[in-house]
């Protein structure tokens, strides 16, 4: 589908997505739509290394290549793209990511998914989304963020205006919450936390006032159940509607700190 300016008749939006015909390498000829502020190439057959040109369609506000099988780095260019506003690169094949730099310099970032795409080697990732200042939305699940050997803050006085927080099967331990926590703020809403390895959740998260839903579940190691709602029973307890723990090994048995839970549905 083609969204047209009506008064100049130029291109402005282009969606093609979920299209089993759509495939081989992205095509140049997309440069010739200069007023492009819409790109949806999700869920088809491309492959090859996500082209360094989309860095120069300088107009584009959302740009979705999720669900291909794409291979290589992102490239450094897409740093040009400062009008965008929602950027899904979300399992696009074997990628991964060199130098995180680029993503600093959308500063209209609202929303970001980067599913399976390796961050192993990005130390300073964590400060690098800090940055974003409008962003709502991040999704991170199977970044392989276990392997980044120092992702710790140098804002640790910061807080995110995150409100949705996927950092699903990336194998993390509870070391991770040293990290978390510039991440983490009263705009947080929704923290999926679920595919790790997990024993249990820091007091601060209890302290989040406006989370509604923790997902917890799939955790393989032993979590106690009634330190974990201790854990939870600041304001948390009282905004939290839902707490998915299905497959995590919890122990124990329901404490009275379940009472204090009044919004969970």
């Amino acid at each position: 589908m083609c969204k047209c300016n009506n008064q100049t008749c130029h291109v402005i939006g282009l969606d093609i997505f979920g299209s089993s015909t759509l495939g081989g390498e992205i095509s140049h000829s997309l440069l010739n739509l200069t007023y492009l502020n819409h790109l949806d190439l999700s869920r088809n057959s491309f492959h090859g290394t996500i082209p360094s040109f989309i860095g120069s369609m300088t107009r584009l506000r959302y740009l979705n290549l999720s669900y291909n099988s794409f291979y290589g780095t992102i490239p450094p260019e897409f740093g040009n793209l400062t009008n965008l506003q929602l950027l899904y690169l979300g399992s696009i094949g074997s990628y991964r990511v060199d130098n995180l730099e680029w993503l600093s310099y959308l500063s209209h970032l609202k929303e970001l998914q980067m599913d399976g795409i390796s961050l192993a080697k990005q130390n300073h990732w964590v400060d690098v989304i800090l940055s974003l200042r409008k962003l709502s939305l991040l999704s991170l699940k199977g970044c392989e963020l276990s392997q980044v050997m120092y992702p710790y803050s140098s804002f640790l006085n910061s807080s995110s205006y995150i409100h949705s927080l996927d950092l699903s099967d990336n194998n993390l331990n509870s070391s991770m919450y040293r990290w978390l926590l510039p991440l983490t703020g009263n705009n947080l809403l929704h923290l999926y936390l679920s595919s790790n390895m997990l024993d249990g959740i820091p007091k601060y998260l209890g302290n989040l006032c406006g989370l509604q839903n923790l997902f917890f579940n799939n955790n393989f190691v032993v979590v106690k159940l009634p330190v974990f709602l201790n854990n939870l029973s600041g304001c948390t307890s009282l905004t939290l509607r839902e707490l998915y723990t299905p497959g995590s090994q919890l122990t124990g048995s329901l404490s009275d700190e379940i009472q204090k839970f009044s919004s969970l549905e």
